[in-house]
């Protein structure tokens, strides 16, 4: 397998940041290009007649604060000749996550998990789940608590 881009898509909570550093000590070592991906939807109101849709200067407010907050990311993450790309998309997540990779034909998908369970999973759902269920590529979910290990990646390969 020839992994050249890594799509790592962000919420910019605190349970995605181990996703964020097992992606890029993977590049590191790959020679691959990273893309940090933030896919929001548009807020809905509900209303007497039925539901309104945030109207478009909204959106564009959205779109530049993903932008801004993917920029001060990805200049804290950045390491010397790596390359680090960012892209923030409206939709719903997972459906997000995976068209940009298609369309953008990433080998990989490295993203957070949250690690809810019981109700709070159940009403709120799992993108992480929905990604690796519909995902055409591979893709490696990083459990919140996980701690990058350079033995991980320094050892021999197992093949």
């Amino acid at each position: 397998m020839d992994i050249k881009k890594i799509l790592v898509p962000t919420d910019f909570s605190d349970d995605s940041e181990p996703a964020v550093r097992y992606a890029l000590d993977l590049a590191e070592r790959l020679s691959a290009k990273v893309v940090l991906l933030n896919a929001f939807t548009l807020p809905v109101y509900p209303v007497l007649d039925g539901v309104l849709i945030a109207e478009p200067s909204h959106a564009v407010e959205l779109v530049t604060r993903a932008g801004a907050e993917l920029e001060v990311l990805r200049a804290r993450v950045a390491r010397p000749g790596l390359a680090i790309s960012t892209r923030a998309v409206q939709g719903p997540a997972a459906e997000a996550i995976l068209t940009f990779a298609r369309d953008e034909q990433c080998d990989l998908i490295v993203m957070g998990t949250h690690g809810r369970t019981g109700w709070r999973h159940l009403v709120l759902g799992s993108v992480a789940e929905r990604v690796v269920r519909a995902a055409t590529l591979p893709v490696l979910t990083i459990g919140a608590k996980a701690q990058p290990s350079t033995s991980f990646f320094d050892a021999p390969p197992l093949l």
